[in-house]
């Protein structure tokens, strides 16, 4: 389970769900990919980065899919922290 005290950028994103406290890994990922254009990527921290970037290697297989409505629109892992897409 994800403590969402560590991730801030993440617990933005569970605004829904204020009473949360922690997040499956699933359940962090998809939040990453659905709430993305809401992410401040010059405020992650490098250990939201690193959470990130291995939800992406383990879950993700590699890829990031920001899902918005019924767009879905791949950002290449190298372009993920360089603002936004």
């Amino acid at each position: 389970m994800i403590d969402l005290s560590q991730y801030p950028q993440l617990k933005l994103l569970c605004w829904s769900q204020p009473s949360a406290t922690h997040l499956s890994e699933d359940e962090a990922f998809s939040a990453y990919q659905h709430y993305w254009r809401f992410i401040e990527v010059q405020s992650l921290s490098e250990s939201e980065k690193a959470l990130i970037l291995k939800l992406v290697n383990t879950i993700g297989h590699g890829k990031f899919v920001h899902i918005f409505w019924n767009r879905h629109e791949e950002i290449p892992i190298d372009q993920l922290f360089n603002g936004k897409n």
